[in-house]
């Protein structure tokens, strides 16, 4: 099985090394990493060339997040696909557990909680988004559960595909 993990990357010196360690510091390796520098002018590309045994880079002029997680779709050989926002890290063992589902369920979609921080100048703040839902539902059935409970995620980055 081979998990495409798709990171678009614009200006995102400060957080991209960490998003990128999290990712290579799984147990699981049957994966592609796939960067998308999306016309950086700070030193992201820079950064990327470090990781360059590891990863593809696709450079292209900048078009937005939608158009870098497209790109990143085009190159894209996995089984699932993963959108990794480069500000972001993955939990420890996140494949091994993404693995298993997937080899218990046969899921099409597996979605998941997430922890965010936000970092100004003015405040440092942590929060969550915690799925109230857990278990296997038809696509519909969720959806439906969501909207009723005013508990829609609609973060690409907290979903497999």
């Amino acid at each position: 099985m081979l998990f495409s993990i798709i990171v678009p990357v614009y200006n995102v010196e400060l957080y991209l090394r960490d998003c990128l360690d999290s990712i290579f510091c799984q147990d699981f390796y049957s994966c592609e990493i796939i960067c998308v520098n999306d016309g950086s002018t700070d030193n992201s590309r820079h950064i990327l060339e470090e990781y360059k045994d590891r990863i593809t880079i696709v450079d292209q002029s900048n078009l937005g997040l939608s158009a870098a997680r497209n790109t990143g779709l085009k190159h894209s050989k996995g089984d699932y696909v993963w959108f990794v926002d480069s500000d972001d890290m993955i939990a420890k063992d996140s494949f091994v557990k993404l693995e298993k589902i997937i080899a218990d369920t046969r899921a099409e979609i597996i979605f998941f909680s997430a922890e965010n921080f936000i970092d100004t100048n003015i405040v440092k703040k942590w929060g969550e988004y915690n799925r109230k839902f857990t278990g296997i539902y038809k696509a519909i059935d969720y959806f439906e559960l969501q909207c009723d409970s005013n508990n829609y995620f609609v973060s690409a980055c907290m979903y497999i595909f």
